[in-house]
């Protein structure tokens, strides 16, 4: 029976170092590798890999906020619990604890490990148990603590926070430990959701019908219009033609906001306006613009609308 232990710990200690190296391998080169990769490709693609490199940062980021999230529920609720039962140094414990379910495996035991060892030796014990019931009842505490962590709040917090279904989420985790063990547990979800954005970037490049075309701006009315029909023209290119006097300083917010709707949906925008503030605007809010005449600008809009 040693042996099979032994073999256990071996590996597992194998895929804790291969983790903590890659981590540290990707710290440290993947901008550089990201930038290599960014200056492999075509020139004319360099906008839409800064943006799926935008949304995978977004995603992995969400991901990091989810797991921030998921170390306050537990904390708080093994919190509780020892505070209920009078457990000695029930605030660290309980800090240690959220922070130890991080780690796969070897982290939630070693939580439930010290509460226990302070059960067992604290000087007294809530309700006239003896420290033996004590650590027991703590004991079982933790044990079902993990189990909804694994069943519902990994699947529903992190779910939500990546923008999976929490069944998806819980069936990678199995699969992911399944394959891979605990680097399969650590990595399995955000590899997941980066997954799933590279599908629906390159489902759009490939499926979506390109969509050119020019809309003419008279304000800021015309701009929200224009941002309602992003969901049906996904990887479209549209050129704005803002009138002068169309937008004021006012509507930076609503620019930067239908610049940002433009990018989720793969929309590449620009502007064409002769109005400095229009421009101005546009510029703040990441979209290419390009000043022309007031006088260009109304045959452009001739052209358009003769079109």
């Amino acid at each position: 029976e040693a042996v099979p232990l032994l073999l256990e710990t071996f590996s597992f200690a194998i895929e804790l170092f291969i983790y903590l190296f890659s981590s540290f391998y990707l710290v440290v080169y993947g901008p550089r590798f990201l930038q290599f990769a960014r200056d492999a490709i075509n020139r004319r693609y360099h906008r839409e890999y800064d943006r799926l490199m935008s949304d995978v940062n977004r995603t992995l980021g969400a991901y990091l906020r989810g797991q921030a999230i998921l170390v306050i529920i537990m904390s708080t609720a093994s919190y509780i619990a020892l505070r209920i039962l009078d457990i000695d140094y029930a605030l660290s414990v309980a800090v240690a604890t959220g922070f130890l379910e991080l780690i796969p495996l070897i982290g939630p035991w070693t939580a439930g490990g010290i509460a226990v060892t302070i059960a067992l030796f604290q000087p007294t014990a809530p309700f006239d148990w003896s420290n033996t019931t004590l650590a027991i009842v703590i004991g079982f505490i933790y044990f079902a603590l993990r189990q909804l962590e694994d069943a519902f709040v990994i699947p529903l917090v992190i779910g939500r926070f990546v923008h999976l279904n929490p069944f998806v989420v819980l069936f990678v985790l199995v699969i992911g430990t399944s394959v891979a063990g605990p680097l399969g547990l650590i990595l399995s979800v955000p590899l997941a959701a980066v997954l799933k954005i590279v599908v629906q970037f390159f489902h759009a490049k490939l499926l979506a019908r390109e969509v050119r075309s020019v809309e003419e701006i008279r304000s800021a009315v015309d701009l929200v219009q224009v941002a309602s029909t992003f969901k049906d023209h996904v990887n479209a290119s549209i050129v704005l033609m803002i009138e002068p006097g169309a937008l004021t300083w006012e509507n930076l917010p609503l620019v930067q906001r239908v610049a940002a709707e433009a990018e989720e949906h793969y929309i590449v925008l620009s502007a064409v306006t002769p109005d400095g503030i229009a421009g101005t605007l546009a510029t703040a809010a990441g979209i290419p613009t390009t000043s022309v005449p007031s006088g260009r600008l109304a045959v452009g809009a001739q052209i358009h609308a003769g079109s």
